[in-house]
Parts: C-alpha cells; sequence; structure tokens
C-alpha cells in the first residue's frame, strides 16, 4: 500500500488502497485519480468468446476508418460499427 501511495507509477490493483485518501489526496501526480476509480465502476467486462477475433476485427477496421479520415460523418460511423459488432455477438451467451 506504501509504494503504491508513495510511487504514483500505477494504479493500485485493490480497490481499498485506490480509495484511500491517502492515494486520493496527494501532492504528487497524477492528480486525478478519481478518473481511474470512476472508470473502474462504469466499466464492463469484455465479450471473451469464440467470436473475439470477429468483433475485435471489425472494431479495429471501424475505429481505423475514423482515426485515417476515411469516414466522412464519425458518428454515422460508430453508430454502424456497434450495429456491426452487435450483430456479430447476438447469439453470444450473457451479451
Amino acid at each position: 500500500r506504501k509504494l503504491y501511495i508513495e510511487n504514483r507509477r500505477n494504479f493500485p490493483t485493490r480497490r481499498a488502497v485506490a480509495a484511500s485518501q491517502e492515494f486520493l489526496h496527494t501532492t504528487k501526480p497524477p492528480f486525478q485519480t478519481m478518473a481511474f476509480i470512476e472508470a473502474e465502476r462504469n466499466s464492463r467486462p469484455l465479450p471473451i468468446g469464440p467470436r473475439w477475433n470477429e468483433w475485435t476485427t471489425a472494431y479495429k477496421a471501424g475505429i481505423d476508418n475514423i482515426y485515417s479520415g476515411r469516414a466522412k460523418d464519425i458518428g454515422k460511423e460508430l453508430r454502424d460499427l456497434q450495429k456491426r459488432i452487435e450483430s456479430i455477438l447476438a447469439d453470444e451467451e450473457g451479451y
């Protein structure tokens, strides 16, 4: 616990350490550590299953279109990408 608080090079893997006053309120960067806690609270497990390669390939292609500038309308590209991934994962148990 003490190393995480003093070094601040990594985010703690233990929630109790991450939420401790010593870690949250410090004089050393990074200062916005609550952002990591909020991200963890709002996250969900990735659907790693038999179709992992298929949906991640579709995701990477769609994101590449956005980053490269090939997508004329980013909002439309993201909506289309979401539909493609959801159709791939529709049969996936628990999705």
